[in-house]
């Protein structure tokens, strides 16, 4: 037997978990975001640099005022990086 108190109860608990499902969602959203943000310190970029090329001639950003360049950095197996 189908009364109005148990389709109440039925339309009821239907809106109950989508509103607990969509609070879940913002919750996981936000969650996701904060993991994604997360970081230590703010990251040193830019800035002035210089660097020693194969010649071991010293090469700065000084060079490259007023004009677009690309640095790229790459490195051979096995070398060690200095800290």
């Amino acid at each position: 037997p189908v009364s109005f108190l148990s389709i109440g109860l039925f339309v009821g608990a239907g809106v109950g978990l989508y509103l607990y499902f969509q609070y879940e969602k913002a919750r996981v959203e936000r969650q996701r975001i904060a993991e994604a943000t997360k970081g230590v310190g703010k990251p040193k970029v830019g800035g002035p640099f210089e660097l020693v090329d194969q010649n071991g001639q010293v090469w700065g950003s000084g060079k490259m005022k007023g004009k677009f360049s690309l640095v790229s950095q790459q490195y051979k197996a096995g070398q060690r990086t200095k800290s």
